[in-house]
């Protein structure tokens, strides 16, 4: 993993004053670690500006990208190869009330080390040699138990940047840990202090919370701490899903996309796009959630006398929902979990979008052929809402003769027409 970049950033720095002074921090050292890929690396400099010194020197040797400095806090991003590297100086920090942002200053290694948030991301990998640091201590004992926990005092910890509270759930959700009782005791009890955290980075840390695999296990540490009723006031989580683990693979939940995670997510709300606009979602996402939830309640409610749809009800979905259809077919079955257990029919639910998917296809080949000016020519008459109107019951004949043309169609219509 960082074996190619470290021994590209050895040989530019060879016999600088940067050999002994480089070093891989935080992240990329625990994936490297643990055997994960990342394109994401930090690089720490015990030298005073060393990041941005050492961004300069790797620009100038025709390496990387043009740095992107923040002379403030001391940073450098550049790009190398498929690698995006922020180097800093070793700092130390000091924080304002209620301000994320801290004062920095160089410091020395152990002092840029311990004012990291998680011991499992307080590790170093010096870039000559390859020798893992661990300075506070517990970095590998903490990374080889699983375990989350602060790197310093938990309590200052969490006051100097609430936002770690979520990073600390995203962790363990992502890596499959947990967190020392101790720091998650802290945590609980500084929870109220994400009031003060943009909506836009909350809702950046709970997005990536679902993206993972594991996505159930970061909603109930999200619920258990009482994290949710702070971020996401009013949300009503379906215990059904939250009931679900990893024995049961019937779902295959962990395998589902971001927008069906959350279609379950929001399930038991009539109207779920209070909750999407906190979290920062596109109008288009939005707007695919909502049509999906309404699609796949309909089918529910369509249910209900009947275990089976017509296929003309088949087709008329697959036709007016063709743009989010792949996404109905990948959540619809799971939706039987909010079903009575003797109710419950995910391989029938599985058929059923087959078929929609195998209807929607064959649609698409046969296409329906009229116009509306088909239409004004045929009855010599002008446009208006008549148009709209006979087109639909033009359609409605075509999902039950998909191989009707313009022709057929036309001569459907006078028919029904001349009856009247």
């Amino acid at each position: 993993m960082l074996k190619e970049i470290k021994k590209l950033m050895h040989n530019a720095i060879r016999d600088t004053e940067f050999e002994h002074n480089a070093y891989f921090a935080g992240g990329c050292v625990r994936d490297e670690l643990l055997g994960r890929q990342t394109n994401d690396i930090d690089i720490t400099v015990e030298l005073p500006d060393g990041g941005i010194r050492l961004a300069q020197l790797l620009y100038e040797q025709g390496l990387t990208s043009k740095p992107v400095i923040y002379k403030q806090f001391g940073t450098a991003l550049i790009i190398w190869i498929d690698y995006k590297i922020e180097l800093v100086m070793t700092r130390r920090e000091s924080y304002r009330a209620k301000s994320r942002k801290p004062d920095v200053a160089f410091g020395t290694l152990q002092e840029d080390v311990m004012r990291r948030d998680f011991t499992l991301n307080s590790l170093l990998m010096r870039i000559s040699d390859g020798e893992i640091l661990d300075l506070c201590g517990m970095g590998i004992a903490d990374l080889n138990a699983k375990i989350i926990r602060a790197t310093s005092e938990a309590e200052v910890m969490f006051k100097e940047d609430p936002l770690r509270i979520m990073r600390a759930v995203r962790f363990a959700t992502t890596l499959g840990f947990s967190i020392d009782k101790s720091t998650l005791c802290v945590l609980k009890k500084i929870v109220p202090e994400l009031k003060h955290i943009s909506k836009e980075r909350i809702a950046e840390e709970f997005i990536k919370i679902i993206y993972c695999s594991e996505f159930l296990q970061g909603l109930r540490l999200l619920k258990t701490t009482g994290i949710l009723p702070v971020i996401l006031p009013k949300l009503r989580i379906p215990s059904q899903l939250l009931s679900q683990n990893s024995d049961n693979t019937q779902y295959h939940l962990e395998s589902t996309n971001l927008i069906s995670k959350l279609t379950l997510i929001f399930w038991r709300h009539a109207d779920p796009t209070p909750f999407l606009k906190m979290l920062k979602l596109s109008g288009k996402e939005i707007q695919s959630i909502n049509r999906i939830t309404d699609i796949c309640k309909t089918i529910r409610y369509l249910q209900k006398d009947r275990l089976e749809l017509s296929l003309v009800q088949t087709r008329r979905i697959a036709f007016w929902y063709r743009d989010v259809l792949e996404d109905i077919v990948k959540t619809f079955p799971l939706t039987c979990m909010f079903l009575n257990p003797e109710t419950a029919r995910f391989e029938k639910d599985n058929e059923l979008c087959i078929k929609l998917s195998n209807e929607a296809s064959l649609l698409d080949m046969k296409r329906f052929s009229l116009t509306g000016e088909d239409l004004m020519r045929t009855f010599c008459s002008e446009n208006g809402s008549w148009v709209g109107e006979m087109l639909m019951q033009a359609r409605e004949y075509w999902f039950e003769h998909p191989d009707a043309g313009r022709e057929e169609l036309l001569q459907a219509l006078k028919s029904r027409y001349q009856k009247r």
